[in-house]
């Protein structure tokens, strides 16, 4: 891959260390910028706020409320550690924040990869059925702490597929999570507080590809919904894996991040409807590539 250099965003009730089994099987010499998420941090303040850089120099609409604040904090720290031109990769809630940022600050970012990630509510009725669902959340975690709080979370279907060695990887790395800081995430960047970009992403310009686990059948059409929409977007399906790609297939998730979305040439551009796959060699499973479906 020519562009070595990713930015990293984890997703909700992970951190910076949620990555270290993909990072590990990266191209040598790739540089890493791995950012945590508003309320997984350990510099916030009272009011959730994470003090680390000013926010970027160029005009920019004012943020729409606190999910897009958040946007251009992210942005702000891409500024500072000087990882402008990188590849953008976001799972799950971190895919939104990086669809955010794709949405607001594009010239940051030569590509992405968004993994498990939602791109938007349409109505107000589903807007205000998903914030009082994360406020329920929210107030759980805030009231019975970090290990209940998680024993719920963790049973949701959407995390059926995850094996007992990954659950333990998994609740290892939670241990010193704030349960008061998951609260604020969990208010703040609901799917409810975050812009429908659905009709941004035709225009966003930079290659995406927009990536779901096989086992995870809503973001598999999410992703290939917004592969479709986007002239320079590519889908990707993940073999073996529900939701969380990183956790469940770090080496295939590696393997998609070490291609190049940038060459003219590559197989997988406004390919059309016929199917490609990218054979890992230590693994030999097949991922499977569609393009853009036009």
């Amino acid at each position: 891959m020519t562009n070595q250099r990713f930015i990293l965003l984890h997703g909700f009730a992970g951190s910076p260390d949620s990555w270290q089994e993909v990072a590990e099987v990266l191209p040598s010499g790739s540089a890493l910028l791995r950012l945590s998420i508003l309320g997984h941090g350990k510099a916030e303040d009272p009011h959730g706020h994470q003090h680390t850089g000013s926010s970027p120099g160029r005009s920019l609409e004012p943020a729409s409320g606190p999910f897009e604040t958040e946007v251009d904090r992210l942005a702000a720290q891409v500024l500072a550690a000087g990882f402008q031109g990188s590849h953008l990769v976001g799972y799950s809630l971190g895919g939104r924040l990086a669809l955010g940022l794709l949405a607001r600050h594009p010239e940051l970012v030569a590509s992405a990869s968004l993994i498990g990630a939602h791109t938007g509510l349409g109505s107000q009725e589903e807007r205000r059925q998903r914030m009082l669902r994360d406020e329920s959340w929210a107030d759980l975690a805030e009231t019975t702490g970090l290990a209940s709080f998680l024993e719920k979370w963790e049973e949701q279907p959407l995390f059926s597929t995850q094996n007992q060695e990954q659950r333990s990887l998994q609740n290892h790395r939670r241990r010193h999570l704030d349960p008061m800081g998951l609260g604020r995430a969990l208010r703040s960047l609901s799917l409810a507080r975050m812009p429908d970009y659905r009709p941004r992403i035709p225009t966003l310009e930079m290659p995406i590809r927009w990536i779901a686990g096989e086992r995870d059948a809503k973001f598999r059409r999410l992703a290939k919904e917004a592969a479709q929409a986007q002239r320079a977007g590519t889908y990707a399906r993940v073999p073996a894996s529900g939701h969380n790609v990183p956790l469940e297939q770090p080496r295939l998730l590696a393997a998609l991040l070490a291609e190049d979305l940038t060459l003219e040439d590559s197989p997988h551009k406004d390919c059309g409807p016929e199917e490609h796959s990218l054979r890992n060699q230590k693994t030999d499973t097949q991922i499977v590539m569609e393009g853009s479906l036009r």
